[in-house]
């Protein structure tokens, strides 16, 4: 009975560490949102509606969550603004996100000049690129057979 309770405790007492957030809504793009959260330990979830509730899990590579988590304490785990203040395009209103126990700090932002935050966006928007093919390469399998060689080869 205890090992049951335990075990039972255990995921939530890995999700108090520190995570990652971040999220970007795009409205008439594809997708028009998606996040990401990208846990301490490395797991990482991907969802496409802010609703979803059968989000794409996976696992980030040591070096690459460390990475990401180093950039973020650059950053200030986004205690401070990063929008620039030049006028530029609409790009998506992008949000980071730092989460650790009851501290919660989050920057929105559509365009930024920090070279520490390009990082981090790009590390972000090469983990959905991935998963988006994911998605598209599963449908294709699944509707579309023939259309899986086209798409690959």
């Amino acid at each position: 009975m205890r090992w049951a309770l335990a075990l039972a405790v255990l995921p939530l007492l890995a999700a108090d560490g520190p995570r990652l957030i971040y999220s970007k809504s795009f409205p008439h793009s594809s997708p028009e949102y998606m996040e990401i959260l990208i846990e301490h330990n490395g797991e990482v979830s991907y969802k496409e509606a802010p609703d979803d509730n059968q989000p794409l899990k996976f696992r980030l590579a040591e070096s690459d969550t460390k990475e990401m988590f180093d950039l973020a304490e650059k950053l200030g785990n986004f205690g401070r603004p990063l929008e620039a203040p030049l006028k530029v395009a609409f790009m998506g209103m992008k949000t980071f996100r730092f989460e650790n126990g009851s501290e919660k700090k989050e920057v929105k932002f559509n365009y930024s000049e920090d070279p520490d935050a390009h990082l981090l966006l790009d590390c972000f928007e090469r983990i959905a690129e991935t998963e988006q093919y994911l998605i598209n390469l599963e449908r294709a399998a699944k509707y579309d057979k023939l259309g899986v060689i086209e798409r690959c080869c």
